[in-house]
Formats: C-alpha cells, sequence, structure tokens
C-alpha cells in the first residue's frame, strides 16, 4: 500500500514538474516580441509593406545606433543589386566609372535616409546576452508619400536637359546635348534606383523614363550616322596630316565626306622655322604646332591645339627636317587628339 502510494506521488510529481517547465518554456517564447528575433521578424513586420532591421547592444541607445546602421546597409546593398538588375537601363559609355557609380549611389543612399521618420520599438532585453534589442523600421507607402517628391524633382531636371535636345536642330550640337543629357541622367537613375528598393510598386510608374534613358545610345549613335566632317588642312604635305585625322575620326565611328553640308574641321599646320648661318653649316630650328577647329556654322564647337617639341636639323637637309615635324605632329595627334575626339564624341 505505501509502496503504490510513493510511486502514485512520484508519478504526480514528474506530470506537475513536466507542465510547470512546459509552462515556463512557452511564457519565455511569448515573451520575446516577434521583431526581437530574425526568424520571426516577416511576422512583425511583413517585407511588402516595411523595411525592418534588428540591432542589438549594450543599452537602449546603442541598440538603435545599430538598427539605423542595419537599416543604411541595406539600402546601399539593394540599391547596388537593383543597378546590376537593370544594367541595360544604364549607359555604359559615361564618364563615371562603375566604381564611382556605386560610390556616388552610397552616397546618395547615406543622405537620403535622413528623409525619412525611421521608426523604433520599445526595446526588449535579452537576459541570455545581456543585451537590448531594438527594431529600426519604415513604412515603406508612408516614406514614399516623402520620397516621390524628390523623385519629381529629378525628373524635372532630366526633361530640362532632354527637351533640349528634341528643339536642336544642328547634329553636331544635338550629339553634345545628347552627351550631357546622359551624363545627368546618372543622377536621375540613382534616384529612381533608391525609389524602386524604398517601394518598388510607386517606382514602376517612373518605367517609361528608364526606358527613355535607355534610349540615348541609340540616339546618339544615329545622330552620328547622320554627320558627315569635311577635312581641311592647311600646309599638308603629301595629304599626310589629312589622312592621319581622317583615319582617327573614322575609328572612332565619325564619317568622313566633302559632302556640301558636312561639318567642317578646319586644321593649321604651323611649322615655325627659323633659318641659322649658310651654307654647310646652316641650320634649321622649328617650333611647330596644330591646330582643330570643329565648326558648327561658322562657330568652332570643339578646339584643339597643341605646341610640340622643337625640331632641329641642317639647312642642306631640310626635307628632312620636314618630315620629322610632321611624323611629330602624327604621333601626337595618334596620342591626345584621338583621345579628346573619341571624349568629345563618344
Amino acid at each position: 500500500m505505501n509502496t503504490l502510494f510513493l510511486q502514485s506521488k512520484k508519478i504526480i510529481y514528474s506530470l506537475v514538474l513536466t507542465c510547470v517547465l512546459v509552462s515556463c518554456a512557452s511564457t519565455s517564447k511569448q515573451d520575446i516580441p516577434l521583431w526581437a528575433n530574425e526568424e520571426t521578424l516577416e511576422e512583425a513586420f511583413p517585407s511588402s509593406k516595411y523595411i525592418a532591421r534588428i540591432g542589438k547592444g549594450k543599452n537602449v541607445e546603442e541598440a538603435r545606433v545599430y538598427a539605423s546602421s542595419e537599416l543604411t546597409r541595406h539600402f546601399s546593398h539593394s540599391v547596388k543589386t537593383t543597378t546590376e538588375a537593370k544594367k541595360t537601363f544604364v549607359s555604359s559609355n559615361g564618364k563615371a566609372t562603375e566604381k564611382e557609380r556605386i560610390l556616388e549611389q552610397n552616397i546618395f543612399v547615406d543622405s537620403s535616409m535622413s528623409l525619412f521618420a525611421v521608426h523604433y520599438t520599445d526595446s526588449f532585453y535579452e537576459k541570455n546576452s545581456n543585451s537590448y534589442i531594438v527594431c529600426a523600421y519604415i513604412d515603406r507607402k508612408e516614406a514614399w508619400n516623402i520620397f516621390e517628391s524628390k523623385v519629381k524633382q529629378a525628373q524635372k531636371e532630366f526633361y530640362s536637359h532632354y527637351e533640349e535636345i528634341k528643339k536642336e536642330n544642328s547634329l553636331l550640337r544635338k550629339i553634345s546635348l545628347l552627351k550631357e543629357c546622359k551624363e545627368n541622367s546618372n543622377s536621375y537613375l540613382n534616384v529612381l534606383d533608391f525609389a524602386h528598393t524604398l517601394y518598388s510598386t510607386g517606382e514602376s510608374s517612373y518605367s517609361e523614363d528608364r526606358n527613355l534613358i535607355a534610349s540615348l545610345d541609340t540616339q546618339l549613335l544615329n545622330a552620328k550616322r547622320e554627320l558627315s566632317f569635311s577635312i581641311n588642312v592647311k600646309d599638308d604635305k603629301d595629304s599626310r596630316i589629312q589622312k592621319n585625322i581622317s583615319r582617327i575620326f573614322s575609328e572612332c565611328g565619325l564619317n568622313v565626306s566633302n559632302i556640301a553640308n558636312a561639318c567642317k574641321v578646319n586644321v593649321f599646320v604651323e611649322k615655325n622655322k627659323t633659318y641659322h648661318g649658310t651654307g654647310e653649316q646652316g641650320t634649321i630650328t622649328a617650333n611647330p604646332s596644330v591646330s582643330i577647329y570643329i565648326l558648327d556654322g561658322e562657330n568652332p564647337l570643339f578646339t584643339y591645339e597643341k605646341s610640340l617639341n622643337r625640331v632641329t636639323g641642317f639647312s642642306q637637309a631640310e626635307a628632312f627636317v620636314e618630315n620629322k615635324i610632321y611624323s611629330a605632329i602624327e604621333d601626337e595627334l595618334n596620342s591626345s587628339f584621338r583621345e579628346e575626339i573619341n571624349s568629345f564624341f563618344n
């Protein structure tokens, strides 16, 4: 009888202890807010409506700072990912390199974060880690209502440049404006990339602007194909400089022609020779230079001027001195002029 009683007592004690442990464990889990755990954060703040990140610290303020930095890091990464996913919309021939573009985006992200009223949850003290947890979150739609004004301003600035292109009749000037517009479009693309990360539903209404920016390369290429250049060189022995410049233009994707409406390219070769002495001991000193002007009507739209190193030689070998002058000019054209003309038109 006593044995049976003791066994029953042990069973009851075990059941009670199990219930207490289960109850304690259950209570402990319920005490942890959903937003304080990465695994349940989505339940508290669905990513379709919110951008939320958790921060931990030894005090509440530190936890808030870490949570904010996690939000910024999220934007930086997401904007970069958005850009890579939409590379077909981004010009690859702009002046900014990809590294500079990403840096520009990160700076833009950091500065843009101050536009938003970032909300914070109350803190939760986690005993196991002896730290405080805070969740920083942004309501996507609320933030979009604030940020869209920045999108519209960037859009307005972009179209102010683009409208100038549509009104321009000169192909040469239009090419210059298209290049400027391409470079200025990067600022608008940064805003759109950020907006896509913030609230893709709202940003999607600006997709036609992305298509328009993407078309700038094609518009530039078509304008270049329609344009022709007539190259005229003053003081050009055996047409050496004219042939050299024509080849450079062709290699840069530019047409060379003598048609009536071709844009004039005026080239001036200055040998600047000085003769010293006479007879076999006579010498020549030359300080050559070359100037190139691409005219839009009568106005130079592109100017290239270069003074070269001094060239010397004997008077009796003047043909050799001349050859050295032209070779020096050709070498300079193949390096600095090629670079400048390619940069100007591409």
